[in-house]
């Protein structure tokens, strides 16, 4: 390619980006009167929307926000043909209790301040429910996740004999964490960490036996813990 052909490429391009700028900033300014932002904001789009799969996005984008934006014709609640679910519904008296019941609901008047200050305030029993309830969730969730998180990789793994050592490591940091809790207690034979729980190392990290209780003493930092550990254990 010659050199006057790059640069009239080069200016044809130029030239085609400052139209393109020119005539978005001009869809821009137009609507900076007043406007509302989403329409800017399609106006951008439309302005820089060059290919047939831009073009198309924009229109579905453009029709769902017009959807949604439209005026609202909600006329209120469609009157209940009694008559008709008497009809079918067999049940003895059963409409007629519903009935009374929409209507007497339909005619009571509630102090809209009120309400709101209750629902504002809570009980000593609503509380301990509400932690019942997060707890339950934040457990439930934590085991469905885990298991589909773990179902997922094997799913995705591959074959495991195809991998490096460190490939295989990374894959299970629970036995990194296994690693450190076992340095972590000095390397104590056996484990205890497969002897008792994590929160029970937790709590009971300094106590190293029912008489040896040092305050804030790592086992390996004296004799007298390893043996009342192995003692403990019945070791």
């Amino acid at each position: 390619m010659s050199v006057v052909s790059r640069l009239f490429r080069r200016s044809v391009m130029k030239r085609s980006r400052s139209a393109c700028a020119r005539a978005a900033s001009t869809a821009v300014a137009h609507f900076n009167s007043g406007k509302d932002l989403n329409e800017k904001w399609l106006a951008r789009l439309r302005v820089t929307s060059h290919t047939f799969k831009a073009s198309e996005s924009y229109a579905n984008l453009s029709g769902l926000i017009d959807m949604y934006n439209k005026d609202s014709k909600n006329t209120g609640l469609k009157k209940i043909d009694w008559e008709e679910w008497e009809d079918k519904i067999h049940t003895p008296q059963i409409v007629e209790k519903l009935k009374a019941k929409y209507e007497h609901f339909m005619n009571s008047e509630y102090d809209v301040e009120d309400a709101a200050s209750r629902v504002e305030s809570r009980t000593e029993k609503l509380e301990s429910l509400d932690i019942a309830i997060t707890y339950n969730y934040s457990l439930w969730l934590t085991h469905y996740i885990e298991h589909i998180t773990f179902m997922e990789g094997m799913r995705n793994l591959g074959d495991i004999t195809d991998m490096s050592e460190k490939e295989v490591a990374r894959l299970g940091p629970h036995l990194q964490v296994a690693a450190q809790m076992n340095f972590e207690i000095g390397d104590i034979t056996p484990e205890d960490y497969n002897e008792y729980n994590v929160a029970d190392r937790l709590v009971t990290q300094f106590s190293w036996g029912s008489k040896y209780n040092p305050p804030f003493v790592h086992s390996s930092d004296a004799l007298n813990s390893v043996a009342a550990t192995l003692g403990k254990l019945g070791k």
